[in-house]
């Protein structure tokens, strides 16, 4: 790369190895968005990753430890402050920020007055403000170079391995109306997605992703096919709208094998005004499938749909064992008692997986 191209000196001195950001850089937020001087304006934004010049940019040290300066490879102008240290705006004098680690390959930005560089969520002009826990993820920042490889991890959001070390799942931002999840582990997962719209289950093959148009926030069941020796895991997690779930370990998925019993006790019923019928409604967010058996040879043992908020019916003469799992296959099956007479609640009985 010719910095001097770019009206840019090259670093004089080794001291950016210290911290790998030597060289042109691309700066992201631990919500994925990077960095960026308008072409033709002075302001600083954040904004989704395209990996051109006015997304990179160069670290230069200053004469006093732990201070550096950006410069934009796109015009060589500097990410500067106002005097007050609020306004960020796009200058050609060097401005030095103090350069903060935060754990292992995380940073933050600081003016000499200790506000914090902001890179906003959803996408918009950065500031500086004083630290607050609620916008840490925006003003904690991840530093990648201009490989085909950290192209590709901001360009999907796939920062776990730097930004999320360790963690089950995470969030990045994405368009707005969108629950996206991305699938990081080597199996299928099988989501499906509470309210208005699809609650069925979708595939999600590994390295991949999946889509549900949602107007709000929503709940996410996440769950494996069955292994050979009979695992499965399962987990729901909150489906955020406007943002990406990675699913990067499955850690915090709970783990059983075969099929769960739910006794009376446990299970929740109440009346059903038809006589001679097992009632089955669904209180979860999510498609549901069931079965119910049946003692004489006639009784209907078909497996059916039941969209949430709803009730079906089977005609049965004496209690018999209900077998529900959200999706076909995959995802918690349980088995109940069903008791004509009564209509037993599906509910969610396990401890949501939110991040």
């Amino acid at each position: 790369m010719d910095l001097a191209s770019a009206g840019i000196e090259p670093p004089t001195t080794r001291w950016e190895d210290q911290h790998d950001i030597h060289g042109p850089r691309f700066v992201s937020n631990l919500d994925g968005l990077v960095l960026e001087i308008s072409s033709n304006e002075r302001t600083i934004s954040s904004r989704q990753f395209t990996g051109d010049r006015a997304q990179q940019w160069v670290f230069q040290r200053g004469s006093t430890p732990g201070r550096v300066a950006l410069v934009s490879l796109h015009d060589g102008r500097y990410l500067s402050a106002s005097s007050s240290g609020e306004r960020i705006a796009a200058a050609r004098r060097p401005f030095y920020w103090v350069l903060v680690p935060v754990g292992v390959r995380r940073y933050r930005l600081c003016t000499p007055r200790d506000l914090h560089l902001t890179l906003p969520t959803p996408p918009g002009a950065c500031s500086a403000s004083p630290p607050l826990i609620e916008t840490e993820a925006q003003t904690t920042f991840i530093f990648l170079g201009n490989s085909s490889h950290n192209q590709e991890t901001l360009k999907t959001g796939s920062i776990g391995e730097r930004a999320y070390p360790g963690v089950p799942v995470y969030y990045t931002y994405a368009p707005e109306g969108q629950i996206i999840v991305r699938n990081h582990l080597d199996t299928v997962l099988y989501g499906a997605v509470s309210g208005p719209g699809n609650n069925s289950q979708w595939p999600i093959a590994p390295g991949h992703q999946q889509h549900w148009y949602r107007s709000a926030d929503e709940r996410i069941h996440i769950s494996t096919a069955m292994s050979d020796d009979g695992e499965q895991t399962a987990q729901v997690y909150e489906a955020r709208v406007g943002m990406v779930l990675h699913i990067q370990t499955s850690g915090r998925q709970e783990k059983w094998r075969g099929i769960r019993f739910v006794s009376v006790e446990e299970a929740r019923y109440t009346g059903n005004s038809k006589s001679g019928s097992i009632g089955i409604k669904n209180d979860l967010g999510f498609d549901i499938f069931v079965s119910v058996f049946s003692t004489i040879q006639n009784g209907d043992t078909s497996q059916y749909k039941i969209k949430p908020n709803s009730t079906s019916y089977w005609t049965r003469s004496c209690p018999e064992s209900v077998f529900v799992g959200v999706g076909s296959a995959p995802g918690l099956p349980q088995a109940y008692v069903g008791r004509p007479g009564f209509i037993l609640h599906i509910e969610d009985r396990r401890a949501r997986g939110v991040q």
